[in-house]
């Protein structure tokens, strides 16, 4: 009987594993830009020229890195088509935020251009799921 076992032998001074949630966050932060997070905004082709942001409890433009979306809701119309989206981000702090995000695109034959539209809110419920979770924790993994 033949198991087709193969073994790979783990060199324990080049990996690293994480302590702590929070060292995988502070880890993956030296390596992602945080961008101001889009409250709502208007733009060509998803870049929102015409757009206001979220403030942290500073005043101060919230930033973070889109470390996980998933599709809720998509819609194609004669016009355009309109997107709901579950978006987490991990701020610049280091903590998560949920957010719920529509976009509408639109194609503006006159300009030949993609005219997008975004609205994205903030709910009070920001616990994530256990598959959530997950995907937060291997996509910074990956940073």
């Amino acid at each position: 009987m033949n198991n087709n076992v193969v073994e790979y032998s783990v060199d324990n001074k080049n990996s690293w594993m994480p302590e702590s949630m929070d060292e995988l966050i502070t880890k993956a932060l030296e390596t992602v830009e945080c961008k101001p997070i889009i409250k709502y905004g208007t733009g060509e082709n998803q870049e929102y020229d015409n757009k206001v942001v979220y403030l942290d409890d500073n005043g101060e433009t919230l930033t973070g890195y889109l470390a996980y979306q998933d599709v809720i809701f998509h819609e194609r119309g004669v016009d355009g088509n309109i997107e709901v989206y579950k978006d987490i981000f991990i701020t610049s702090e280091g903590e998560h935020k949920v957010f719920y995000t529509t976009i509408e695109r639109t194609y503006d034959s006159y300009s030949k251009t993609n005219r997008s539209r975004i609205n994205r809110i903030f709910p009070a419920f920001q616990t994530l799921s256990l598959n959530e979770t997950e995907e937060l924790i291997w996509d910074l993994s990956l940073k």
